[in-house]
């Protein structure tokens, strides 16, 4: 603990470790009428290294099914990197609202992101 928390040129670490480093936090917000209601949509978004949030941000809900996506982690990553984290899960996010939208099983889909079904 106490040897992490002080370095001999920086001095004392006044932040929360998950806000150090890149902290870059990319986020979309889209509108999902069909993917939110699906049982899994949670764990699509786990599954995407993605974190959800309400419309409004933190802790909030999510008005007329529009939700806030962010990259999860925050560390480790460039920035680049943390985008295309971004752009990629949205990418697939679309792809499987779409698919609900148009009638179509999303199950295959789901396990070809690790998800059972």
């Amino acid at each position: 603990g106490h040897q992490f928390m002080h370095n001999e040129r920086l001095g004392y670490i006044c932040a929360c470790p998950t806000n150090i480093g890149t902290g870059l936090r990319c986020s979309v917000h889209i509108q999902l009428h069909n993917l939110c209601k699906h049982p899994k949509f949670d764990d699509v978004v786990k599954a995407l290294d993605l974190q959800k949030r309400g419309s409004a941000g933190e802790h909030t809900a999510a008005v007329d099914d529009i939700y806030d996506l962010s990259n999860f982690a925050r560390l480790k990553k460039t920035e680049r990197e943390f985008v295309q984290v971004v752009i990629d899960g949205v990418m697939k996010i679309i792809e499987l609202e779409q698919a609900l939208e148009n009638g179509d099983d999303i199950d295959e889909k789901l396990q070809n992101i690790g998800i059972e079904c």
